[in-house]
């Protein structure tokens, strides 16, 4: 169903992002609910990419350059990061991170919506994923101080169960997460926590609206008949 995607059409339905009941699929035990008291997040972005690639809708993601204080650095992430003063938006801290970290320029006649904002606890950002649309990905020139690799995976792929785990993971040298689900698509890197919930809101999403837009032109149809 994703290959043949629309993807325009989720401009129509930003009332129906499904947030926790998509997010719950790849939450860590004790994840949620979240106690925010005292706790001030910093403002951050994500580009969430759709593109044809080998006929298939994908996204992009990054691994992250490993840096000894960077609490996400080595894992997989979005192209991404905190915003500037600079920024009028969010949607501008996406380009801005997106250019910045892949090469890749955006602009807003790009953007198909945002996901909704998940809280990072563990880093104290609070991340917004900005959709955004391109017929096709133009060539990447990575920033070796921000990522490692880059990855396009489709979404036929994330969505397949038979890639979703459960891993114990170690946090630090006193800390072990227990039953951490996990997207085992990349060799030696789960992909995990915060992304791997942004996308199940995505896919969630597409699943949501994919049926509405059938029955929307079913309608249309007999109308024009």
């Amino acid at each position: 169903m994703f290959d043949s995607f629309e993807v325009s059409k989720l401009k129509n339905y930003l009332d129906l992002l499904p947030e926790m009941k998509a997010w719950a699929q790849f939450a860590p035990p004790g994840r949620f609910p979240l106690d925010l008291n005292n706790i001030t997040l910093t403002r951050s972005a994500v580009a969430v990419l759709l593109f044809p690639y080998e006929s298939r809708l994908s996204t992009l993601l990054i691994v992250r350059t490993s840096h000894d204080k960077d609490k996400h650095s080595g894992q997989i992430s979005f192209p991404g990061g905190k915003a500037d003063d600079s920024d009028k938006d969010l949607v501008q801290t996406a380009l801005r991170e997106l250019w910045e970290e892949t090469g890749i320029t955006l602009d807003e006649s790009n953007l198909i919506g945002t996901l909704s904002s998940l809280a990072i606890p563990v880093s104290g950002f609070e991340v917004t994923p900005i959709v955004l649309y391109l017929d096709q990905l133009p060539e990447i020139t990575l920033s070796e101080q921000e990522a490692e690799s880059y990855h396009i995976l489709s979404l036929q792929q994330l969505s397949d169960i038979s890639h979703r785990k459960v891993m114990d993971m170690k946090r630090n040298e006193n800390i072990i997460l227990k039953d951490i689900p996990y997207i085992d698509l990349i060799e030696g890197t789960p992909l995990w926590e915060a992304t791997a919930m942004i996308l199940a809101e995505l896919l969630e999403w597409i699943k949501a609206v994919e049926p509405l837009d059938v029955k929307k032109s079913e309608v249309i149809n007999q109308k024009s008949e």
